[in-house]
């Protein structure tokens, strides 16, 4: 016994002379936690968080040709069935940045997951349209901001080497989801399942199954966040150093296999009492619901001052560009390969010749409804489902996205996020203004694949420079501010591109595509972010 005394003695020794003794701050701290068990684990989890907002957000598209008979849709019923999560994520930003900022990021993305999978689940017992709506409002509601606090939670564990690299591998996760969605939707849409549950009272059907399996990522998501701790880095803002240091001690030992007490870190700097605005936003944590609010747009409001201004104004700018040509041409991707089909079913697919894609689509959207029935104008309604190349066709663009995805987390540490951005958005704009001239269907398809990849990839690297560019208390705020901008994009696209397309087939293609090459030119005045400490 004296002599584990002695050595534990003398450990302590050497313990105590390699401790750095001044105040550390966030960065050199969680630099010296290391890189191993804790960060893949945390990366673990994030699969699926990261591919819940693909899930919620396309989840309608695939039913909608099944469901509109339970259902009783009408096609403008089916358009609003489309849009309605995205208008619950719109109107939830604010409240999720404020909350994320003033009350942690943790406890948030736990509750925030569950209720979105509560209520993803209970959207698949909907046996009519207005519950359906309502339960989907409330998924975009809840999903909203989860999604934008877990970019800032991952970026609060990783020290600038690793940030941006793990920021960016959250695209890998959504291309997967692109990939599992319509992986699931074919193995389920088509089977002729149909149970009578609680006395008749629910008909549940294949197409309910695909929404009830679709609520698992978010609801795994929440249980499984509740094993991690609060981000350091938010704790350290609130002055809450003790805390913080527990979490630095715990990742130290996960990553390095050694005890707690040999991290090298014996005091945080107290980054509530150097910095004034933390000081007030800290003091507005506890109070009253209007104090809240008014601390809520103290909060907000220096987003739109300067020196944050221009800034704020640059990122929403070109998150709006980017989610306005992504996600127009997304949504609308079922529909253009269900048009040129029908073409290639009427002509046959040796006798195109040189015609175009706009020539077919200009041929066929006179002439086809794209096989929905009416449920106003028939006795019966019949189901329509999907043909096989359609969801082929979407696997295939969530491959190649992953593809971008997994090859740009390697570049965005060799070019820097900036750099990226403008090669990726450059490229998707050349490969949208091919789609023009395009007269092969699997030439249309990889166009159409690399559009979106690339896209994607800008999309995820825009909330990286969010990360690094705005101070912990605006940034889950500013995260969450870029995504509702971006998503007012995809609604404005998804208007715009039908009009457009019934006027002229050229004109909605080369309208998203030069949008996207305007972004490429605005990502020119993005700051240099790269090995940048966070503020």
């Amino acid at each position: 016994m004296k002599k584990y005394n002695v050595e534990s003695e003398a450990k302590k020794a050497i313990d105590d002379e390699l401790a750095i003794q001044e105040p550390v701050d966030f960065e050199r701290a969680i630099a010296l936690t290391g890189y191993g068990k804790f960060n893949y684990l945390l990366m673990l989890v994030a699969l699926p968080s990261a591919m819940v907002s693909v899930f919620d957000t396309t989840t309608m598209a695939y039913i909608l040709p099944a469901a509109h008979c339970d259902l009783e849709l009408t096609n403008f019923d089916k358009g609003t069935l489309n849009a309605i999560t995205y208008a619950g994520m719109i109107s939830s930003a604010f409240m999720w940045g404020f909350l994320s900022d003033t009350m942690g990021r943790q406890k948030l993305l736990v509750v925030g997951f569950l209720l979105d999978g509560l209520c993803s689940f209970a959207s698949s017992m909907a046996q009519t349209l207005w519950l359906m709506l309502l339960l989907r409002y409330m998924v975009g509601f809840l999903i909203s901001g989860p999604y934008a606090v877990l970019m800032s939670y991952l970026a609060e564990f990783h020290g600038a080497q690793y940030r941006s690299r793990v920021i960016m591998s959250t695209g890998i996760s959504v291309s997967v989801a692109n990939i599992l969605l319509p992986v699931i939707a074919w193995m389920l849409l088509p089977q002729p399942w149909s149970w009578d549950l609680f006395g008749g009272y629910i008909k549940y059907s294949s197409w309910n199954m695909f929404v009830a399996l679709c609520a698992i990522p978010s609801l795994a998501s929440g249980l499984l966040l509740l094993l991690f701790d609060e981000s350091p880095k938010f704790l350290m803002s609130r002055g809450r150093c003790d805390d913080a240091m527990k979490v630095f001690k715990r990742i130290y030992s996960m990553n390095t296999g050694k005890h707690p007490d040999t991290f090298p870190v014996k005091i945080l700097v107290n980054e509530l009492t150097a910095n004034p605005e933390l000081r007030s936003s800290a003091r507005n944590t506890n109070k009253g619901i209007c104090s809240g609010l008014i601390a809520g747009w103290d909060q907000i409001k220096p987003l739109f001052l300067f020196p944050q201004l221009p800034k704020a104004v640059l990122v929403f700018s070109i998150q709006v560009g980017c989610l306005f040509g992504m996600n127009t041409i997304r949504l609308w991707v079922p529909q253009l390969f269900a048009t040129m089909e029908a073409y290639l079913n009427k002509v046959g697919r040796d006798d195109t010749g040189n015609v175009s894609l706009c020539q077919m689509l200009s041929n066929e959207l006179q002439n086809t409804t794209f096989n929905y029935t009416e449920v106003a104008n028939t006795t019966e309604c019949t189901v329509f489902l999907t043909e096989d190349r359609i969801y082929l066709n979407s696997i295939i663009v969530g491959a190649t996205s992953a593809l971008c995805y997994s090859s740009a987390g390697y570049l965005v540490n060799v070019l820097g996020k900036r750099y990226l951005m403008i090669l990726a958005y450059f490229i998707a704009g050349i490969c949208g203004i091919s789609l023009y001239w395009s007269r092969s269907p699997d030439f249309v398809l990889a166009l159409i694949a690399l559009y979106l990849g690339f896209c994607g990839i800008s999309s995820t690297a825009i909330l990286g420079v969010v990360v690094d560019i705005f101070p912990t208390t605006l940034r889950t705020m500013a995260v969450s501010l870029t995504m509702m901008f971006g998503r007012m994009g995809s609604l404005a696209g998804n208007l715009i591109f039908p009009i457009l397309l019934d006027l002229s087939c050229e004109a909605p293609f080369f309208l998203v595509s030069s949008v996207i090459l305007c972004c490429s030119a605005a990502s020119f005045l993005l700051p240099v972010t790269k090995g940048k400490a966070l503020e």
